[in-house]
């Protein structure tokens, strides 16, 4: 029988109360009377005889001519095509049928393979997409068949279906049917005790789902249980671990939980104990089967045995492979992680024992290996395990400081996932192996658990004691093999000894415990410690921004002169210059840091100093001398570094670096141009957009700026080495030209009315296409984003883009004209790679905000990945290119398969018979918010016309239950996420068009970004909600509503935010100090959409939004001094968010009844 028949015997077999048919012969006719008698028939003769039933029941012509041969092919052939038919008969008969037939069937669903519902399910959704595009009689006869599968599936027991599922051990779609049946129950208003009753039973199913916030969100919905009913808990569990124990056929289920013990503890005479009381069938699990490898890697027995074993595991595992099993990431991800330990397995016991350098080789690989599996700790430390007994027992003869070097590895991943006591016993294993770099973990431990006098003091003790320096000498005398760079050993032998000394200066730091000479002293000892190395620079140079951050918070008379001077900037310029030479892992820190104090030193050369700083003419004379001696000396500097740092570098902040073009220091400017050069010079495929940019300004300094810079690529670069065989000229002159023709696009036509239009780009838009090819790169997120180097990579040689740059070919003539009042043009362009980009020509909106907004996103999505609870969740923001034309126009990428929000609700109110009055609702809010006894207008009266539906789409778009669970959390999470950041950002407007859906996974995705640093509160109905969060959005989150994953996202992304409030700060600061962008400012179209006057400025100081995304970050409330937890501050924005009158008082094009 092949993975499917016995999967599907397994689940005929759950549901053994249904009635199983029987097949008499192959004559035989099938009878659901005649096949209840007989109950012990097996599987197959069950499915022949129910295929060959609806084989006689053709409907149609085509259908008789048809099932005639297919009944054949059942009868001789095997359980295959039985099973591949099912579905399509299913169908056949439900749609063409009689009632009789349809109960016939029904009674057979019961007992059938769980795929013909998801089958029809599918089909239903395919069918709706297909019959909006039909009319009349056809329509009709669709809306028919859709209704009566419908019908069906409706009148199958949800409560039935997650009890045999859960049986067959189908946790999602236990979930997806039991959620269905408690909001059946709830609309039947079942008694309290039963609802908590059947979220006890959601409960258990979330048990079997590896997603722990669900569970937490469920336990915030039940009643606390009173003293008898947790003692009658704890009696209930004492017996089932009582019986356990007592219990002998539970030994080989807990034999491989002793095997991985002893293993992992080096007890190999229990691990061979262990692994002869397995029975054949126990012995196939896979943790005895890696016991058994493990034993045979001994070095005095014969290799081949170890390598068969490990062979015969690996067709072992194959063979268990089926679709189920492979059909996503997650799904497979257990089958991946056995084949990743067979293959490291086999790798440490393969190499030969008298070469050295593969050992070396081996262990970086390993290394790089453990980075693969990504945030999975538990995998790691299961690897780990298996890494250190396979090192023990192999040929090679690991050093010992091999294994304590996996130990530690074990130590800071346990410490990452608060596993105190398993990380203090990894330390001492690791110390036990004499690895002195086992002190610096047992001192971040200490820091850890908020020991921080008492780390402070082991650390400095290790360090007095010069551990770190004898480890190095350590390490210098095992070293047998040289390459003949005698400096990279140097680098690595005083690495520890620079980790301890930083640490400890990153700890003073923090504690105050001493002052700023002794802390600059300990920072700069790092520093000489390693040169090398870029963190060792990047903490110094944030030492000194610190203190530039203090300076800024003195009054003017007491702030010091080397603040004023500008020697504090080029101290923390000179340092992170330093880091980037030695690597990227902070650019995204340094980079805009650097630039914006350089810049702001440039402006500062000329002006006259301020007489609030000091009256004394010497001392202004002074302070001026020095500036211009600083800026003198800050150019020196990049005259060294700037050649020496790859373009890919600077292209990371080329929209901050254009944008002050028009700097008033001439030297300033020159070095900014430089800076364009070299990247476009070098990427001029992906760079030149940002230049053009410049060059089609509506400001004419700008333009001029952006005239010189093209100028001399004509001249100096006229085939840029960076750019291979391309012909620098050519490239610029197409550029050109193909910019002015998407302005155009942008501006002409006339496309009157409140609706979307189909025009052509050369008739109607006046595009020529003699201006493509282009060899720029299309502008979207794939083609334009830089990756930087890994830690193995070389900063100066690593490659940032593609070398197959995906280039604009030409563009279709269909142009949607969206019907929005810019009247968007969305454009098709044809990709080099055949493939086609959607781009959206924006008219009217200044779209360079956009731009800076998606690459803070950027960082925030970085953070998120780096961070090991937010990666295991998947947590991110949708991101998309935007690509600024002018100051008026650009291009934004567009992503297919999206949904906005109101469409998606008002398709499902429309079958409902719900429609809009918004005068109505309107009248019914502003009577709502006058008092508290009239809230109920608002909670009763207007929600009540709007029930909560949007749960229904993810169940009509993801109908298969998998699908749909991971659509939900995806959705749940990643509007938690732009929820905390929207916050921070005093984001608003977002209005049920402003965020829409992806179709293919349940995303989220947030457009239009104009009302950002609390502008909305300026609006003249205030937005006093942080972000939305209606009752249909907490409807679709399920059960538990914003609970679980909801909050715990929120909480992870808050607490992210909280921990990079330096980097955040600095990116925010080149943003919003931007120049050429009027970022507080009001727009006309947001008052004309709200019907307001112009008198409502809503300006403010680019400071004092700072200080305001400042506080948000820290927890202060606005009036409050005592900062919140980071739970305590989501707690209360999600209050803010759900308080009805705070939703009644939103402007009704909101929709907060959505």
């Amino acid at each position: 029988m092949d993975i499917a028949s016995r999967r599907c015997a397994s689940y005929a077999h759950a549901f053994s109360h249904v009635k199983v048919f029987s097949y008499r012969d192959e004559s035989s006719t099938y009878s659901p009377d005649n096949a209840a008698a007989d109950r012990s028939n097996k599987y197959n003769n069950w499915l022949k005889a129910f295929v060959l039933d609806l084989l006689q029941r053709p409907k149609n012509v085509n259908a008789e001519l048809i099932f005639a041969p297919l009944r054949r092919a059942v009868r001789i052939k095997d359980l295959s095509v039985a099973n591949f038919l099912l579905p399509y008969l299913v169908l056949h008969v439900v749609i063409k049928g009689e009632e009789a037939e349809w109960l016939m069937i029904k009674e057979e669903l019961y007992g059938a393979v769980f795929r013909v519902l998801d089958y029809l399910s599918r089909w239903i959704q395919a069918k709706q997409l297909s019959s909006s595009k039909l009319r009349g009689q056809d329509q009709a006869e669709a809306e028919d068949q859709i209704r009566k599968v419908t019908t069906l599936l409706e009148s199958i027991p949800a409560k039935v279906v997650s009890n045999r599922a859960i049986q067959c051990r189908s946790y999602a779609r236990a979930l997806f049917y039991w959620e269905q049946h408690i909001r059946h129950a709830r609309e039947k208003e079942t008694d309290e005790l039963q609802e908590t009753r059947d979220m006890e039973r959601l409960q258990e199913i979330y048990t079997q789902i590896d997603e722990p916030d669900g569970i937490e969100g469920i336990s915030a919905h039940l009643h606390v249980l009173d003293i008898d009913q947790i003692i009658l808990g704890h009696h209930v569990l004492l017996n089932y671990v009582e019986g356990m124990l007592g219990d002998r056929d539970t030994t080989g289920l807990l034999l491989p939980f002793a095997t991985e013990a002893s293993w992992a503890t080096e007890r190999w005479g229990a691990l061979e104990k262990y692994t002869e009381m397995a029975t054949s069938e126990a012995g196939e699990d896979f943790n005895v089967s890696v016991g058994k490898a493990l034993l045979a890697l001994r070095r005095d027995r014969d290799p081949m045995i170890f390598t068969s074993s490990v062979r015969a595991l690996r067709r072992q595992i194959a063979c268990s492979l089926s679709r189920s099993t492979t059909s996503s990431i997650g799904s497979f991800h257990d089958s991946m992680l056995k084949f990743h330990v067979l293959t490291e397995l086999e790798m440490i016991a393969g190499t030969d024992s008298d070469d050295e350098i593969p050992r070396h080789q081996l262990i970086e690989s390993l290394d790089r290996r453990l980075e693969t599996i990504g945030a999975y700790l538990n995998d790691k430390q299961y690897l780990l395990g298996i890494r250190r007994a396979a090192m023990q027992r192999s040929s090679l003869r690991f050093e010992k400081e091999n294994i304590a070097s996996s130990w530690l590895t074990s130590a800071r991943l346990a410490r990452k996932g608060n596993a105190i006591h398993q990380s203090f016993n990894a330390v001492l294993h690791a110390s036990k192996l004499g690895d002195d770099s086992a002190k610096i973990e047992h001192a971040r431990l200490l820091w850890k658990e908020d020991q921080h006098r008492k780390a402070i003091q082991s650390l400095q003790g290790a360090i007095d004691s010069n551990a770190f320096i004898s480890h190095n000498e350590m390490i210098k005398a095992n070293v047998t093999v040289t390459d003949g760079s005698h400096q990279d050993q140097e680098k690595q032998q005083n690495l520890l000894e620079a980790r301890a000394h930083l640490l400890l200066a990153k700890w003073l730091d923090i504690a105050g415990q001493t002052n700023s000479t002794a802390l600059r002293a300990q920072y700069q000892h790092a520093v000489r410690t390693h040169s090398g190395w870029e963190k060792t620079h990047y903490y110094l140079g944030r030492h000194y921004n610190n203190l530039i951050e203090s300076q800024k918070n003195l009054p003017p008379d007491r702030q010091d002169e080397t603040y004023l001077s500008g020697e504090m900037a080029t101290l923390v310029i000179a340092n992170y210059l330093r880091s980037l030479t030695h690597g990227t892992k902070y650019v995204y820190q340094t980079l805009p840091r650097i630039l914006t104090l350089w810049l702001d030193l440039g402006s500062q050369v000329h002006q006259k100093l301020d007489p609030k700083y000091g009256n004394s003419q010497d001392f202004v004379n002074r302070v001026t001398k020095v500036r211009k001696n600083n800026l003198d000396a800050l150019h020196n500097r990049f005259k060294k570094y700037i050649p020496k740092m790859p373009a890919y570098i600077f292209y990371t902040a080329l929209p901050q670096i254009v944008s002050r073009i028009t700097h008033p220091n001439k030297e300033v400017n020159t070095f900014l141009q430089n800076i364009i050069f070299k990247v476009v010079s070098t990427h001029p495929q992906q760079s030149l957009w940002s230049l053009l940019a410049i060059s089609t300004s509506t400001q004419k300094d700008r333009r001029m700026k952006g005239a010189e810079v093209l100028s001399k690529l004509n001249s100096d670069a006229p085939r840029s080495a960076g750019a291979g065989s391309l012909d620098m000229k050519a490239l610029i002159r197409n550029g050109q030209s193909l910019t002015a023709e998407i302005l155009k696009v942008c501006e002409v036509g006339d496309f009157p009315g409140q609706k979307t239009y189909r025009a052509s780009i050369t008739k109607d838009l006046q595009f020529q296409h003699k201006h493509t090819p282009s060899l720029l790169a299309v502008p979207i997120e794939a083609a334009l984003t830089a990756t930087l180097p890994t830690l193995t990579d070389k900063v100066t040689t690593h490659k940032a883009f593609s070398r197959d740059v995906i280039t604009i070919n030409g563009f279709e003539d269909e142009v949607l004209v969206l019907n929005s009042l810019a009247k968007p043009r969305r454009l098709t362009a044809l990709g080099s790679n055949g493939q086609l980009y959607g781009l959206l020509c924006k008219p009217k909106d200044d779209l360079r905000k956009d731009q800076r907004l998606m690459e803070f996103n950027g960082m925030i999505n970085r953070s998120l990945k780096r961070d090991a609870e937010s990666s295991r969740r998947q947590l991110y923001i949708r991101t998309y290119a935007v690509t600024p034309l002018n100051e008026e126009c650009g291009i934004i990428e567009w992503v297919d398969g999206l949904k906005t929000f109101r469409d998606i609700l008002l398709n499902l109110y429309k079958p409902r018979g719900i429609h809009i009055n918004y005068t109505e609702i309107a009248a019914y809010c502003e009577e709502a918010i006058k008092s508290d006894s009239k809230l109920p207008l608002f909670t009763e009266k207007v929600l009540g016309m709007f029930p909560p539906v949007f749960h229904h789409w993810f169940v009509q778009q993801f109908p298969e239950p998998s699908a749909w669970f991971a659509a939900r959390l995806r959705y749940t999470r990643s509007c938690a996420v732009m929820s905390m950041v929207g916050t921070i950002l005093g984001l608003g407007d977002r209005h049920t068009e402003n965020i829409l859906f992806e179709e293919g996974n349940g995303g989220t995705f947030h457009v239009d970004f104009n009302c950002l640093f609390d502008k909305g509160l300026t609006f003249a109905k205030p937005e006093r909600v942080p972000f939305r969060l209606t009752h249909n959005m907490i409807d679709a989150m399920g059960m538990y509503g914003y609970e679980g994953p909801f909050r715990k996202s929120a909480e992870l992304t808050l607490k992210l935010l909280r921990q990079h409030e330096e980097t955040l700060m600095t990116i925010l600061e080149a943003f919003v100090y931007d120049p050429t962008l009027d970022l507080m400012k009001k727009s006309d179209k947001d008052r004309k959409r709200r019907g307001e006057g112009s008198a409502a400025d809503g300006t403010q100081s680019a400071q004092s939004v700072l200080d305001a995304i400042g506080r948000k970050v820290r927890g202060l409330l606005v009036g409050e001094s005592v900062p919140l937890s980071v739970e305590g501050h989501v707690d209360e924005l999600i209050k803010q968010a759900t308080e009805p009158r705070h939703l009644a008082a939103m402007y009704i094009g909101w929709c907060s009844f959505f």
